[in-house]
């Protein structure tokens, strides 16, 4: 499962080997792209985007963007949709609804490709974030609700 010490038990130890190791990571990231090894970019990416969150939400951005463009056409929905909530994530923190709309649904309709009501949920997390932010109280109401029946 992507990310899993990432985003559950274990992050906090989790986050320090990563920034630790992060220049190596990074190291691994570039080596990926340059080989045209998109599948495991968006895999390492995948694993990546929850410590950029807490980090540096641009330059998570900027690899989320590059892995999901460089994202062969046979990538697991599960994988692609987690990486899109990545992006949608990061563009609603730096302001840029625009493109955190689309990736949001654009994630949520993966889960639901990949029949994962966990992942469901937390696509429809992230856009009651985004409605919540834009004063949107009603709809942010209805996406948790329907949010909470996946969980």
């Amino acid at each position: 499962e992507h990310g899993t010490h990432v985003n559950r038990d274990g992050q906090l130890d989790a986050f320090r080997l990563i920034h630790l190791e992060f220049a190596n990571i990074r190291e691994a990231l570039v080596w990926l792209e340059s080989r045209g090894d998109g599948g495991r970019l968006l895999e390492l990416v995948g694993w990546l985007w929850f410590y950029w969150f807490g980090r540096n939400l641009r330059e998570g951005r900027e690899w989320v963007e590059r892995a999901l463009a460089a994202a062969p056409a046979d990538t697991p929905a599960a994988l692609h949709a987690h990486v899109l909530l990545g992006l949608a994530t990061r563009a609603h923190y730096l302001n840029d609804d625009a493109a955190a709309i689309p990736a949001a649904h654009r994630g949520l309709a993966g889960w639901e490709d990949a029949d994962d009501p966990a992942g469901v949920a937390v696509a429809e997390l992230v856009l009651a974030f985004v409605a919540e932010d834009r004063g949107d109280y009603p709809e942010a109401l209805a996406l948790l609700e329907r949010a909470n029946v996946h969980c």
